[in-house]
């Protein structure tokens, strides 16, 4: 997952200075608060599906409270989102989540592991 996240902060940091360059710094701070969301709650997933997914007996104890923090955080981002709707593009959310699924996707195109099987 640290592949994800380097390639979806390299991507925020072009995609930011190019935004505040071009003189839209509020369209940056929305294409940054989509990458930071959609990677939080991609973590977040991967943790949940592992607890939950596991070996042996599920650990459901803090699996509903982290359902309800993901939603949570992403009902913060579309009410910041909606707050925002006249200063920003909707163009820079959807290049947001862009970056998060680039950054998802080259997890999967290098094949990296986590957990003991790794090394």
């Amino acid at each position: 997952m640290s592949l994800a996240l380097w390639v979806a902060g390299v991507g925020t940091a072009i995609a930011g200075v190019v935004l505040t360059v071009l003189g839209r710094p509020l369209s940056a701070l929305a294409l940054t608060l989509t990458v930071l969301v959609g990677m939080i709650n991609a973590l977040w997933l991967e943790r949940l599906l592992d607890r939950v997914l596991q070996p042996g007996r599920p650990r459901l104890k803090g699996t509903i409270g982290l359902l309800v923090a993901r939603f949570a955080l992403w009902g913060f981002l579309f009410a910041v989102l909606f707050l925002l709707r006249r200063h920003i593009q909707v163009w820079v959310v959807v290049v947001g989540v862009v970056i998060v699924l680039v950054g998802l996707a080259a997890v999967g195109w290098r094949g990296e592991q986590s957990g003991p099987e790794k090394g």
